[in-house]
């Protein structure tokens, strides 16, 4: 009677179980009782016998990548079908479900602890806070700016994209040589790779992202050396004639193929050697060349490091450790930057638009101040990612 009587604030409901047990009262939807019994349908189908105590009624999730992906998953389907995001809180902090047909599965114990989670969900949300920020190490604050930080990310491939057709609308290329056209080539692949990115995202975040953020970052050493002058123009447009074999590379004294020149129309040799390392360092901002080496040192860890974690983990706990441990904050972090960076170089351009620059600079100021609070974050500053934002 005790826990009854500390809970009654919470407004919720209870009743006595057939052990004469008092127990919360959770309202279920139609749509979420028909989701657990089917899902229960699907998992004698599947293993041919009925799931036992110990193993997940909901149980069709892929193991790479962490559990929260899923649940945030769940959360979104649960949103859509209008079910109460409390249950889902809930889920998460004790990881189970209780409802009334499946009561009798469950511990005083266990009963007691899923009806805490349900109180201290609503005790969160009345502050006026988002309660899932207790899953991560951000704070409340640090949570709300991390959720719109994504958002943004989202936002502003629609943004860009009308951004570039006025840009596109009021350039006129009457040259193969116009620097712009590579730079606008390059604006168009990056949205293509913040919308790849964004996908990603909002399905189950994988550190992969951060690969096609580095893929961002050297369009942003192409687009600015291109602006600044140090960049031929004349050498990207024949190192893509030579790649399609319209074009020939010319040729080392020993006879072979020298990759790093291409012979022009009129017979000159051109410098295609283009390599990212040498346009950081002729960008005329040195940052760009210490940036150049943390993205391809302690970027490339987190790209190319799972076999050799997961390895290390497995023989630390003496256990088999296959699942993947992408940190989502740290990585959209990460992302976000780099996206940042290269939009503010392409509104150094004086032949962005009025209204296409206003529109970038709204969204990249939005993206600026929500990093701006999760830079504050002690996780973050510790080197949890690459690159700090300050």
């Amino acid at each position: 009677m005790t826990y009854v009587k500390c809970h009654k604030k919470t407004s919720k409901k209870y009743f006595i179980d057939k052990n004469g047990k008092y127990s919360l009262q959770v309202p279920y939807s139609p749509k979420l009782q028909e989701s657990l019994t089917d899902s229960r349908k699907r998992f004698k189908k599947i293993f041919g016998r009925a799931p036992r105590n110990n193993e997940p009624i909901i149980f069709e999730k892929f193991r790479i990548g962490e559990e929260t992906h899923f649940f945030d998953k769940a959360l979104r389907a649960a949103n859509s079908a209008g079910v109460d995001e409390a249950l889902i809180y809930a889920w998460r902090k004790t990881e189970v479900i209780i409802s009334e047909e499946t009561l009798h599965l469950f511990t005083k114990e266990e009963k007691e602890e899923w009806g805490d989670a349900i109180a201290e969900y609503e005790e969160i949300l009345d502050s006026g806070v988002n309660p899932f920020y207790i899953f991560t190490y951000l704070d409340s604050e640090e949570f709300e700016s991390f959720l719109e930080m994504k958002s943004v990310l989202k936002e502003i491939i629609s943004v860009a994209d009308l951004s570039l057709d006025k840009i596109t609308n009021k350039i006129n290329i009457t040259s193969q040589k116009d620097k712009n056209l590579p730079i606008l080539l390059s604006y168009n692949s990056v949205l293509h790779e913040i919308y790849t990115i964004s996908n990603i995202i909002q399905e189950r975040y994988s550190d992969d992202c951060l690969s096609i953020g580095r893929g961002i970052f050297e369009q942003y050493l192409r687009c600015k050396t291109l602006r600044v002058g140090t960049l031929d123009p004349e050498a990207i447009l024949c190192a893509s004639l030579a790649s399609q074999g319209i074009l020939e590379y010319a040729r080392k004294k020993s006879g072979k193929i020298d990759y790093s020149r291409v012979i022009n129309l009129d017979g000159s040799h051109v410098d295609v050697s283009l390599t990212y390392s040498s346009l950081a360092q002729k960008t005329g901002e040195p940052e760009d060349y210490i940036f150049y080496n943390i993205i391809y040192k302690n970027l490339s860890y987190y790209v190319h490091r799972d076999l050799s974690q997961k390895l290390i983990n497995s023989l630390t706990k003496g256990r088999l450790q296959l699942t993947a441990e992408d940190d989502e904050i740290a990585g959209v972090y990460t992302i976000s930057i780099i996206v940042f960076m290269f939009f503010e170089e392409i509104l150094k351009n004086e032949w962005v638009p009025a209204l296409a620059r206003k529109d970038l600079t709204y969204k990249i100021s939005q993206l600026e101040y929500n990093l701006s609070v999760i830079s504050k974050n002690k996780n973050i500053r510790s080197g949890k990612v690459p690159l700090l934002f300050i």
